[in-house]
Formats: structure tokens, sequence, C-alpha cells
């Protein structure tokens, strides 16, 4: 039997229920910073959020500062072994090799003994004309004046031995160069400059230079320290013959007066020096150029 009072409503069996699921979904969906579980409101999230953007920011600043630093140490040592290598003295394969090529320079051009070098440019050089010792058709092949011998002067017989040996192994392109720049690059002169340039060079930086240049396979063994001389000669000289013309070109596009375009041989022949000691400095003309005559005159 009913226990209702007269005029209630039926009970509902579900209204506790509803009630309740009321207040759980009231509860899940009252209060949205739940869903962030450990934090207590969405001020402190977003507080956490940008505390964790910091140290993510403070993360990649420490790691940039890393590997800047490695690589500071690194450009320092490199540095340091460079300049130690610049400063190293001579080996004795070296001073052998340099003492081979001061010999060879300071022997100076005689017609009984040289003159069959001077017959052999003349040939490789494309003058049909008949051979004569001294002629104004020197001139034609990158000479100064009409005797040959005076433009080898500074460099001796190894002056010589220089141009013969890059016409031989460049002949095509030596008669491009004569033809080319005609009375704006001084072949013979140009040969003589780069000549004396990477003797000093030798000199001046036995460690970073000879040393690499002049090994022997094995200690005291003979080897043709002209030969490994001559190809790096070449190289070089044919390097410099690009970076003049490219030189001559930034002139003239500046402006400049071809008619002048030889006063400029000075200039570039000297910031082309400054090249190569960047070079050496960094360590590249070893590796390149050096490397490169040592191959060519390995037997």
């Amino acid at each position: 039997m009913s226990n209702r009072k007269p005029g209630s409503s039926p009970a509902n069996p579900y209204a506790s229920s509803k009630s309740s699921g009321s207040a759980v979904k009231k509860q899940r969906g009252s209060s949205p910073t739940k869903r962030w579980g450990r934090f207590s409101n969405t001020a402190d999230a977003g507080v956490v959020s940008r505390q964790n953007g910091d140290d993510d920011e403070g993360f990649l600043g420490a790691l940039t500062s890393l590997l800047d630093g490695i690589s500071k140490w690194f450009r320092s040592f490199s540095t340091t072994r460079q300049v130690r290598a610049m400063q190293e003295p001579p080996t004795d394969a070296a001073i052998r090799g340099m003492d081979a090529i001061r010999a060879v320079k300071e022997t100076q051009y005689t017609d009984a003994a040289h003159e069959d070098l001077l017959k052999e440019l003349w040939s490789m050089l494309g003058n049909d004309k008949p051979y004569e010792r001294v002629s104004a058709n020197w001139g034609d092949v990158g000479f100064q004046g009409k005797d040959p011998a005076t433009d080898f002067r500074g460099m001796g017989l190894l002056g010589l031995q220089n141009i013969v040996f890059l016409v031989r192994g460049h002949t095509e392109e030596c008669g491009r160069i004569i033809q080319q720049h005609s009375a704006g690059f001084p072949f013979s002169i140009a040969v003589i400059n780069i000549s004396l340039y990477l003797n000093q060079v030798l000199t001046k930086y036995p460690g970073a230079v000879s040393n690499w240049l002049f090994v022997e396979p094995t200690p005291g063994t003979p080897c043709d320290h002209v030969a490994v001389f001559n190809h790096l000669f070449a190289r070089v000289f044919l390097d410099f013959e690009q970076f003049y013309t490219n030189e001559v070109k930034k002139y003239l596009s500046a402006g400049g007066n071809p008619a002048f375009v030889i006063m400029q041989f000075n200039p570039i022949k000297d910031k082309f020096n400054d090249v190569i000691e960047a070079q050496i400095a960094a360590g590249s003309f070893q590796t390149t150029q050096v490397a490169e005559a040592m191959r060519a005159a390995a037997p």
C-alpha cells in the first residue's frame, strides 16, 4: 500500500538519478580547467605554458651558444695549426729542393750551353721565320726586347727553363695568351715575375710550402726538384693569367682607358700575390696547386 499523501505527485523513481546525472554533468562541464589536470585554473595553465616556451627558448639558446663555441674553438685550433705550419723550419728534403732551385736560378744564360732552349721556344711559339738569336721578332712572342736573354737576367737559367716547360706543356694556350693580350700582357715578364715570386714563397714559408713540395720517396733519395717546381710554376702562371684577364675586364668595365691596361700589370700582380698568400695561410694552396705539381712530377 502506498504512503503517498493525497494530492501529491507520484514519485519519480528516476528523479534522484537525473539529479545525480545533472550534477555529474555539471561537475564535468562546470570547470574547463579540470581538463588541464594539475592546473587549478586557466591562468595557471597560461603561466606554465609560457614557462615551457621560455624553457624551450633557453634550451635553444644554450645549444646555439654551445655550437658557436665549438665552431670558434675549431677555427682557433685550425688557425693555430696553420700558423705553426707556416713557422715550421724546412726539412732536410726541403733544403735540398730549395738549394737545387737556387743553383739553377744563379746559373746565367750562355749561348753555347743554352741556345738550344731558345731555338725550341722560337719554334714552339709558332714563329715561322728563320731563327735569329737577336731579333725584333722576339717581341711578337711576348718578349720585351730584341735579345730574349735580357728578359731572364733576374732569374738566370731557371726563368728560361720555366718558360720552355710552360710552352711545351701548354703550347696552344700560350699562343692564345700572347695573341689575346698582345701588348697588354708582357708574356716573358709575367713568367719572370711568377717564377721570382714562387722562389720567394719557398724561402718565406718553408714549413707551409717547401716541406709540402719537396717530399722525397725515402729520405735522401734524389728526386727532380726542378721538375716539381716547373709543374708548380706552370699551374700558378696559368692561374695568374686568368686572374689578370678578369681584373682587366673589371678595369675596363669601370671606365678604364684601354691604352693604360699595361699599367695595371703591377697592381694586378700584387693583388694576385695577396691571394696566393691567403691560400697558403688557409692551407688550400698546399692541397691544390702544390699537390697537383707533385702528382704531375711523379715518375
